[in-house]
């Protein structure tokens, strides 16, 4: 299966045109939910063996117990055969990604003299664990 990434430059686009192109789907999504639930419920119940069988059912792929983990091997021989163009759009895309984000990151500790000898101020601390929000609509991202 072959993906397509469109392109669009938004300043070439008419107000209408970038009206259709940024609008996102609020597709009701319960008949897919009704399909995958008991997917879900087996993985839950079963684990890897589910996974497994679903992948023969699917996708026509036979693993074996205990091959269910990608090896090195498997992300090298991914990679090889990965045209070097989208190995370069990934890179440029987790560049600018991670440009973003450094910027985002807040100062680990600042602190500001409110009050002769009295101050104020924040410090940040990664914390053990956090949630995972995947976004909806149109897109199919490769960060995603």
């Amino acid at each position: 299966m072959s993906a397509r990434v469109a392109l669009h430059e938004l300043d070439k686009l008419s107000a209408a045109q970038r009206e259709v192109l940024l609008r996102r789907a609020e597709s009701d999504l319960s008949p897919f939910i009704e399909k995958i639930g008991p997917i879900i419920e087996a993985v839950r119940t079963r684990g890897d063996v589910a996974l497994i069988e679903f992948a023969q059912k699917f996708d026509g792929a036979t693993i074996a117990p205990g091959r269910l983990q990608a090896t090195p091997e498997d992300f090298d021989r991914a990679f090889d055969e990965t045209p070097d163009e989208v190995i370069e759009a990934i890179g440029f895309g987790i560049a600018g990604i991670r440009r973003f984000h450094a910027a985002q990151l807040p100062q680990q500790m600042w602190m500001q003299e409110v009050h002769a000898g009295a101050f104020a101020g924040e410090r940040t601390t990664a914390i053990p664990s956090v949630a995972c929000y995947v976004p909806r609509g149109k897109g199919s991202f490769p960060s995603v």
